[in-house]
């Protein structure tokens, strides 16, 4: 069994792979592991790993070697037991063999453990979270109006930078005069407060929220400079330019791309959908990417240089939502200013109704009105404005069921559900979940610019079995959450991984008891096909069964990868 030592140095927890025989530890950058303390000797001490057996030797160090708050010059250690060099304390833990292969490569260029002519070589030297995202962003800016592009364009490529480098949680550019939407993109970063900067323009406003720590502080000053930068993007910027929709960006599958059958169908299919001007529903569990797939449409659409716009009924009571989906006139309450809302923001572009289920009969109704006229009356207002949209809906509800029960306006039902389509759980797409973690740890890696070398054949195995209740949304949190405890060049292994993923419970282990037999033999499957180096017809001996049978099972299952017969 492999051991590791691991604890906190530097307010960073640290773990350092063991190599069987005589592993130095010291500060001089030439140890097999190299601690950069001032408590720790540059040779301090030699570790020797043997059959079942760890021995810690101190070197001659200045500040002392400690077994369970005991010094000693040469003794023992167990697993579980706290050892400190200097100030430095670790502790040695069991390490599974199946977390020290490498099951998924994510970064190439950070150097294999073991390649050393002593094991792995582990270093905390030089870690550091890279924050110089706004330093490259300015420069770029001023490149693009140097180059004369106008404010619009600019302050769309702000945007767009400091959400895919920072945790926003969301970012939103609106024209000043018309309220109408030019950027605007958001994610789940938890229910931590958030904190909104904005940067002014002469025609657009830059509102982002983001987790209110120093880091918004120190953005704060550089929202203002953005603003000055597109104040004078906006003195290059004829008037015709200004009039210009939003740049159409081409229509692109999600990345990593998706290997599941029944889902590149999907993709197939609502490319073609897209060209048309039909109403589309979604169906599928919440987390899945009911919203990805409305903006792939929107954006392969006609209508994809013009706005998308999104909005989840479920998240605000009834007059609320009315207030955001119609707009509200100044004066209808105290203290209540003029508000267009999301039909008028989505005008000849697309609106996403996610959770459409969760609207009341009254609602329902204006929206089916706003769709037959193509204008909107705001709240308190006597005046229409042009509302003709496409309509894209979404809900993890049966709303067929619930037009059949009442709770569900048939005419706005056939309205909106000209193409139906259900996108599958995550779990019934095994193949997917190594693809989506890597492609989501080294997202979330690099924004602490850190490199990931890979996941691990044990990690893997623990992602593959697990049921995933949240989908794709909680593989991406859960993601985010461990590449906050990875240091650079690390291979995430099982020891990272949530206690739900590990040891899960309830139906999050299994759902139903045919789900969970199916589960377990979709398991059994994958792990055939690693043992048998992915030659089917040994992986059919393997498990005893025909190759016919195989294939069938791998069909119903949707496993549709490691078929090589070789």
């Amino acid at each position: 069994m492999p051991y590791r030592l691991v604890g906190i140095i530097d307010s960073v927890e640290q773990g350092f792979l063991l190599a069987t025989g005589d592993n130095l530890l010291g500060a001089a950058s030439d140890c097999d592991l190299c601690i950069d303390h001032p408590t720790v000797s540059r040779k301090h001490a030699r570790i020797i790993v043997g059959p079942g057996s760890v021995q810690i030797v101190d070197a001659g160090s200045h500040n002392g070697t400690y077994i369970e708050g005991e010094k000693v010059d040469r003794a023992s250690l167990e697993p579980g037991m706290s050892v400190a060099f200097g100030k430095v304390k670790l502790r040695l833990e069991e390490v599974s063999d199946v977390d020290i292969v490498l099951g998924l490569e994510i970064d190439s260029s950070v150097p294999e453990e073991g390649a050393g002519a002593n094991g792995p070589k582990h270093t905390t030297v030089g870690f550091r979270s890279m924050a110089n995202m706004p330093l490259d962003l300015l420069p770029d800016l001023l490149r693009r109006v140097e180059a004369g592009e106008g404010e619009h364009e600019v302050v769309r490529a702000a945007a767009a930078a400091l959400f895919d480098g920072l945790p926003v949680a969301s970012a939103e550019v609106r024209c000043r005069e018309t309220g109408a939407v030019v950027f605007e993109a958001s994610r789940n970063l938890g229910t931590r407060d958030v904190r909104e900067l904005t940067a002014v323009g002469h025609g657009t406003a830059l509102a982002l929220e983001l987790h209110a720590d120093r880091r918004a502080e120190t953005l704060e000053p550089v929202l203002e400079l953005v603003g000055t930068v597109l104040r004078i993007a906006a003195g290059r910027e004829s008037p015709d330019l200004r009039a210009v929709p939003p740049e159409r960006v081409p229509a692109r599958r999600p990345d990593p791309p998706t290997v599941a059958p029944a889902v590149q169908r999907i993709y197939d299919e609502a490319e073609q959908v897209a060209q048309g001007d039909v109403g589309v529903l979604i169906g599928g569990e919440s987390g899945t990417g009911k919203e990805v797939l409305a903006r792939f449409i929107h954006d392969a659409s006609p209508r994809g240089s013009c706005a998308f716009v999104a909005l989840n009924c479920a998240a605000l009571p009834n007059d609320l939502l009315e207030a955001e989906l119609f707009g509200i006139e100044r004066g209808v309450a105290t203290g209540v200013d003029e508000r267009p809302g999301k039909f008028e923001a989505a005008h000849d572009g697309t609106l996403f109704l996610d959770e459409i289920g969760d609207m009341n009969l009254q609602t329902q109704a204006k929206i089916l009105r706003v769709l037959q006229e193509g204008v909107v009356y705001r709240l308190g207002a006597t005046q229409a404005r042009p509302a003709r949209c496409r309509i894209i809906a979404a809900s993890n509800r049966d709303l067929g069921a619930m037009r059949a029960g009442g709770d569900f306006r048939e005419d706005l039902y056939y309205r909106i559900a000209v193409w139906v389509v259900e996108i599958p759980p995550l779990r019934h797409r095994a193949d997917d979940i190594a693809n989506l973690a890597a492609h989501f740890l080294q997202h979330a890696a690099k924004k602490r610019g850190h490199r990931v070398r890979g996941i691990s054949v044990g990690a893997l195995e623990a992602l593959r079995s697990y049921r995933w209740p949240g989908n794709i949304r909680q593989l991406q949190n859960e993601m985010a959450r461990v590449a906050l405890f990875l240091n650079d060049g690390e291979v995430l292994d099982s020891s990272r991984l949530s206690d739900e993923i590990l040891h899960p419970t309830g139906r999050a282990a299994g759902g139903t008891l045919e789900e969970r037999l199916e589960n377990q033999e979709r398991l059994e499957i994958l792990a055939a096909f690693r043992r048998c180096g992915g030659n089917a017809s040994d992986v059919a001996k393997d498990l005893g069964i025909g190759r016919s049978t195989l294939y069938r099972r791998m069909k119903h299952l949707e496993i549709s990868s490691g078929t090589d017969e070789g």
